[in-house]
Order: structure tokens, then C-alpha cells, then sequence
């Protein structure tokens, strides 16, 4: 008699695009940012489909080291990259993408597994001897970069890399296109938006194309949007919002990420912040020691700022993951950007544990019936 048990498959698993894992929570294909610290804090990784937003500090030069971060992630994962910019050369950012730590060599063996030179193996039992050898895995999901290095440009060449400049005509004026008549969008962010839109459905990155087996994942990185750079906006121009509106549409239904950086510090109003970041999935925000009173503070001394976490997503689910602490900070150092919880030095004999002043730090004088500790009621 034949059982009506049967062993279950993971046929799925192979289907899954590379440098991806599945999220254990809601079940939805995440990527790495380029900083392990940051998945971590947000659940394991970036949802495929969904845009994250970096509000930059006030020199813009942490959101940049996130953003050549999370491209270089991408030339690691042999992913599809996609560069926005206005202020800079793209071909300058390419060339200064870091180079990953820990990274493989092109066979996918790292130098660590290789065996010894000459006689100096190691002699094992001869039961072990003839078993198969059990190497760990060379895909990793996450890496550190080594800021001192840069990726060999040859590598990048290797993946597929788009890049679009402000008040250029790289897409042309697509006359069938969903936001070509769109009278809220200024023609800068209509170009970007069909720019990305061509790419997704022209190079397979669409969910609606069937026909692709293996799956790439696109990263878009568009460097300081909404900067007088790109053109001039105000308050009153809706521009903005109506762009995020579209992009976030678009990539629902794509393997495509999107990463922005936008100097909100030059906005007066917050309510038209506010309506930004409910348009993004996951927001975060620098807030950098340089140029303020805490950079010369000893208590952050070990910091080169604080890191707020705005919003986080809620997909598949009706609570977003929430991290142990919103207390955090991040600090660059040679060879990893890290985003940690804040920890300061007690500041013992003034500040009790549960954040009242201390009472035995004031002079009391004599213990006697006739002392206050603190001019209680009570005295007599």
C-alpha cells in the first residue's frame, strides 16, 4: 500500500536570484544594503520591490558612503546597478566603489579554504581520511568593504550598469510612456522615471516577464534628489511626491530595489518631509557630529554621529519589525561603516539609574537629626 505521505520539495529554493535570501518573518526576498550592522536593524535585509530613503547629514558625506556601499554590494552579488546623479561624474562614482573585505576569488574559493603548501597538512585518523571534505559556503550574504581599496573596474564591467544624469537626455522623450502626460511631474523627474521604468521592462527585471529563468535583481541609487542640483523646488511643488508615488508603483512589480538620498535638511516645512517619508517603505537619517558642539565632546568621541530610523516597512504583515533600541550611532572606520547602539559613559555621582538626581553626590553635612537629605517633609 502506497503512503500518502510525501517528502516536501525545495524546488523553490533554486529559483531564488542571487545575493537574495528569504525573510523568516514575512517570508519576502530581501538583499543586503552593504552594511551588515543595517540589515540586522532592519529585519535581515531590503524587501525586493521597495525604496529606501536616506535623509542626508549636513555634508552629505555618510549617506554617499552608504550609497557606494550599497552599490558595491551589488557588483559582489552580480547584480544589475542603476545610477542617478547631478552633481557628480557617475563614472567617478564607479571608480570609487570600495572593495569588499571578505570577498571571494573568481573560482568562488576563498584563500582561507585553499589547502597547505608542502608536507605541513595536518595527519588525521585513518577512518576520516578518505571522507568528503565539508567546505563552507562562498556565498555570503552581506559583506564589509575596505574603504582604503577600490573595485577593480574590470568587475564592474561584469554586471549590467545603467546611469542617468540630471538635464540629460539619456532616455529620450517617450511619448507612450505612463507619466509622459503627467502635468505634476517636472520634465527632470518624468525622464528619470521613464528612464527607470525602460530599464526594468527592457532588460527583464518585470515579475510580469514569465519567460526569464534566471532572475537578477536591479539596484537603483539616485544620489541627492530634490538638491537645487537636480532643479529648483519649493514647498509648494509636488514634484517630489508624485515621483515617489510613481516609483514605488513601478517597483512593486519588479525585482528591483531603489536607494535615495535627499538633503531634507533644506526644507522648512516638515509636513512636506513627512508626506516624503510616508511615501518610502524604510526611511533613516544621519545626523553627523561635524560642524556641531558634540564633535568636540568627549562622551562621542568613539561616534561620527547619531542614526535615527525614521520608518520601517510593514509588508506581509501588520507590524514592522522593530530593532532592540532606537538608540544608535554610527562610526566609519578603515575597513567597516558600523551602525551600533549608542553607549555612553555613566556619569556616576550626579545621574542615579533611574535618571533622578543622585542625593548622596550634595553635601549633606552631619547625619544627625538635625540634617536634611534632601529637604524632606519629614525633617525634625
Amino acid at each position: 500500500m502506497e503512503s500518502s505521505f510525501k517528502k516536501k520539495s525545495n524546488r523553490g529554493h533554486s529559483s531564488y536570484p542571487a545575493g537574495t535570501k528569504i525573510s523568516l518573518r514575512n517570508n519576502q526576498l530581501l538583499i543586503s544594503t552593504g552594511v551588515p550592522s543595517l540589515d540586522s536593524l532592519l529585519g535581515g535585509g531590503l524587501a525586493v520591490g521597495t525604496v529606501l530613503l536616506i535623509e542626508e547629514d549636513n555634508y552629505a558625506c555618510y549617506s554617499k558612503t552608504l550609497l557606494k556601499c550599497f552599490l558595491a554590494e551589488g557588483v559582489v552579488s552580480r547584480h544589475s546597478l542603476f545610477l542617478a546623479t547631478a552633481g557628480h561624474d557617475p563614472e567617478e562614482i564607479w571608480k570609487n566603489l570600495p572593495c569588499a573585505v571578505d570577498d571571494v576569488n573568481e573560482t568562488g574559493a576563498s584563500d582561507v579554504n585553499k589547502p597547505p603548501e608542502g608536507d605541513q597538512s595536518m595527519k588525521i585518523a585513518w577512518r576520516y581520511e578518505n571522507m568528503p571534505k565539508v567546505r563552507p559556503a562562498a556565498v555570503k550574504f552581506g559583506h564589509f568593504f575596505d574603504f582604503t581599496k577600490t573595485v577593480d573596474v574590470a568587475r564592474i564591467n561584469k554586471v549590467s550598469k545603467y546611469e542617468y544624469k540630471s538635464r540629460d537626455t539619456w532616455s529620450g522623450q517617450d511619448g507612450d510612456s505612463l507619466c509622459q502626460t503627467r502635468s505634476s511631474l517636472n520634465p527632470e523627474y518624468r525622464n528619470l522615471l521613464n528612464s527607470i521604468r525602460k530599464v526594468i521592462e527592457e532588460n527583464g527585471h518585470s515579475t510580469t516577464n514569465k519567460e526569464i529563468k534566471d532572475r537578477v535583481i536591479l539596484r537603483i541609487a539616485i544620489q541627492s534628489l530634490e538638491s537645487p542640483l537636480w532643479c529648483n523646488h519649493s514647498d509648494e511643488d509636488h514634484s517630489l511626491t508624485m515621483f515617489l508615488y510613481y516609483l514605488r508603483g513601478i517597483l512593486r512589480s519588479s525585482f528591483a530595489v531603489c536607494l535615495i538620498t535627499i538633503p531634507s535638511y533644506i526644507h522648512q516645512d516638515s509636513t512636506f518631509i513627512n508626506r516624503v517619508e510616508r511615501l518610502c517603505d524604510t526611511v533613516v537619517k544621519f545626523e553627523s557630529f561635524a560642524g556641531s558642539e558634540k564633535e568636540t565632546n568627549p562622551i562621542y568621541k568613539d561616534y561620527n554621529g547619531l542614526f535615527h530610523i525614521v520608518r520601517l516597512p510593514r509588508l506581509n504583515s501588520l507590524t514592522s519589525f522593530m530593532p532592540e533600541t532606537l538608540d544608535l550611532a554610527f562610526k566609519l572606520r578603515r575597513r567597516k561603516f558600523l551602525i551600533e547602539k549608542l553607549h555612553l559613559p555613566p556619569d556616576v555621582g550626579e545621574i542615579s539609574s533611574d535618571g533622578r538626581k543622585d542625593p548622596l553626590s550634595k553635601n549633606t553635612g552631619a547625619y544627625g537629626c538635625g540634617a536634611s537629605l534632601g529637604g524632606s517633609k519629614l525633617d525634625f
